[in-house]
């Protein structure tokens, strides 16, 4: 990949980065370490999935097969603060 400008921001408290979207690290942990001035982002951490298979739970070969059952019409609520 070739080397891609971003930004540095700053987010109530922490430092953020924009990824560009060739740069698909998916949700979850990440690992990040200096090497020199390099920032070495990488996955890390466990997934659900991860734990899910240390204690030993497996779903079925047909689970969700048929995909996600539709949802219906998801009602917007206001709070109560909001006009």
């Amino acid at each position: 990949m070739v080397p891609v400008k971003t930004d540095v921001f700053d987010g109530g408290g922490f430092r953020a980065i924009r990824l560009p979207e060739q740069i698909d690290l998916g949700v979850g942990e990440v690992l990040i370490e200096t090497r020199g001035d390099e920032v070495v982002i990488r996955r890390g951490g466990k997934t659900i999935g991860d734990v899910l298979r240390e204690v030993g739970f497996e779903p079925s070969e047909d689970f969700m097969k048929e995909g996600r059952p539709d949802q219906g019409v998801v009602e917007v609520r206001k709070y109560w603060f909001e006009d």
